[in-house]
């Protein structure tokens, strides 16, 4: 990734999924959290750092360009393909049942870990080095999002159509999974 963690727990702890740490419940040695706060943090500090970059490289536009440019950008689609890249789901620590089933190549589960991994360079580098970090690994997608040469972002489309047409927000309901 182009980083060196001075402090390589909070990696490890950043790589940790929920279902790892409940099947070594009990276990001696085994870390009492997973990755889910420190994913929480590097949302927000990707969210701040492409942000910033955004209203930097486009300041003539609107704050709706910037967010569909942002939208795309941090998508679960880009993270999960940026994840993918590094390799990083080889590293991530799953339980027994969820590595059986491949979740580790989920797009939810890699997209979310590199958050957990952004949040963890945070914390252990601070801002600028977690920015440099980023502006690095989106830099492509951001020019390829502006420039129309990525695939839309067809939640976004929809929800802005009904809001524009029906002026209410879709509601989402999971009527089936495969």
């Amino acid at each position: 990734m182009g980083i060196r963690f001075r402090r390589p727990a909070l990696l490890n702890h950043a790589l940790i999924h929920r279902s790892f740490r409940q099947s070594q419940t009990g276990r001696e040695g085994v870390p009492k959290d997973d990755n889910e706060t420190l994913e929480f943090l590097g949302d927000a500090v990707l969210g701040l750092v492409i942000s910033e970059e955004l209203f930097r490289l486009y300041p003539a536009s609107s704050v709706g360009d910037l967010a569909k440019i942002k939208a795309q950008v941090v998508s679960r689609a880009t993270l999960a393909q940026t994840a993918a890249d590094l390799g990083l789901d080889e590293w991530i620590l799953l339980g027994p049942g969820e590595m059986a089933r491949g979740e580790g190549h989920r797009p939810s589960v890699i997209g979310s870990t590199l958050e957990a991994v952004l949040g963890a360079a945070f914390l252990d580098r601070g801002l600028e080095a977690a920015a440099r970090l980023i502006r690095r690994l989106f830099k492509d997608e951001i020019e390829a999002v502006e420039t129309g040469k990525t695939a839309a972002d067809y939640k976004s489309l929809l929800q802005e159509y009904v809001l524009r047409y029906f002026k209410a927000i879709p509601e989402y309901r999971i009527v089936g999974e495969s």
